[in-house]
């Protein structure tokens, strides 16, 4: 091979950790921009989602853990996707489960359901992560932690909030009511 390209610079200090020696060039994934169409707000609510397929590595717990703690009526939960979790299956009290959706719908469905905070917090370093671009599509601002390429990109690119990883869901609830 001639190059080696990975999709962030957080991805890079990885690999170079181990392969010193190797020339690797970050480009981050090209994307088709959605058009959406804003609307007027129709909620007085603070929206919070989590996109895409929730499993423990990609924060389920986490959605479980706000769900029960979240006792604040103004904060609704909403999930956009599917989830491995059969607690987090069913829609309940100030908890939305919008189920799955098609790559592209994203960004209409956070502005058509008044999204205020899109939360990504995988477990582990992400390479990338089209839901972070798919919810700045939608000029919706996220929350996540300090790892990985969605951190350094919502840092980077000032799209939001960054937390400490493996910080406690009572501390990640507390955030979002600052917010």
């Amino acid at each position: 091979f001639d190059k080696i390209i990975v999709p962030s610079e957080n991805t890079k200090k990885i690999f170079k950790k181990i392969y010193k020696e190797l020339d690797i060039e970050a480009v981050e994934h090209g994307v088709t921009v959605i058009e959406t169409k804003q609307k007027q707000r129709t909620s007085e609510d603070f929206n919070i989602a989590f996109v895409g397929a929730m499993a423990i590595h990609k924060g389920s717990n986490i959605l479980k853990d706000l769900v029960n703690k979240n006792k604040n009526s103004n904060i609704k939960i909403h999930l956009f996707g599917k989830s491995e979790d059969p607690h987090l299956v069913k829609s309940k009290g100030n908890y939305i489960n919008h189920g799955k959706y098609t790559r592209g719908e994203l960004p209409q469905l956070l502005i058509d359901n008044d999204i205020d905070l899109v939360c990504i917090f995988a477990t582990w370093p992400e390479t990338y992560s089209y839901t972070l671009t798919e919810s700045y599509m939608a000029q919706v601002p996220i929350l996540t932690f300090d790892i990985g390429a969605v951190g350094e990109r919502v840092e980077k690119d000032e799209l939001g909030w960054i937390i400490k990883f493996n910080t406690s869901s009572t501390e990640i609830l507390k955030k979002i009511e600052e917010i």
